[in-house]
């Protein structure tokens, strides 16, 4: 019989580490335990109670290869666009780069205006993407064709 997945208050004092190698290191732990797709659900609730940037990026990280098939992921990415933490954004338009649905350009569009720079690329690459249905072209800036990307291949879970 598989064990329960760990309560939302566990889940954030296991994701919510002072060191990004004991946040990483818990999360392959809750994945080779669970697997990503059982987490999902927690992760989306559980993502605007974590405090320290590493938790929310990682947490962003494993949900990118869900933003086509989850509303909610999309959502989640949406707000994380607003994050304090330069990888955030990064992983929020990632993630919205690969769901390729054009409702979320705008609020891309808000972060053309960014002071950070490279949130700024991130951003105009996610559109991009979007607006050429290729979300290889997150990672492929140039179009040189060369550059695949393929969400989810990074997971020790079951996706």
């Amino acid at each position: 019989m598989a064990r329960p997945i760990p309560s939302d208050d566990q889940l954030i004092s296991l994701l919510d580490c002072p060191t990004e190698s004991e946040t990483s290191g818990n999360f392959i732990r809750l994945e080779r335990e669970y697997g990503v797709d059982a987490l999902v659900p927690s992760f989306e609730r559980i993502f605007p109670q974590i405090r320290r940037y590493g938790g929310r990026m990682n947490i962003l990280f494993r949900l990118v290869s869900y933003s086509r098939d989850r509303p909610t992921v999309v959502a989640l990415a949406l707000n994380a666009l607003k994050d304090r933490s330069r990888i955030v954004r990064y992983h929020a338009c990632a993630a919205l780069a690969y769901a390729l649905k054009s409702n979320s350009i705008p609020a891309l569009e808000g972060l053309l205006t960014h002071p950070d720079d490279e949130t700024r690329g991130h951003a105009e690459a996610a559109i991009d993407a979007i607006r050429s249905g290729n979300h290889h072209f997150f990672a492929d800036r140039k179009h040189t064709g060369k550059s695949f990307w393929h969400p989810g291949h990074y997971s020790v879970g079951d996706r």
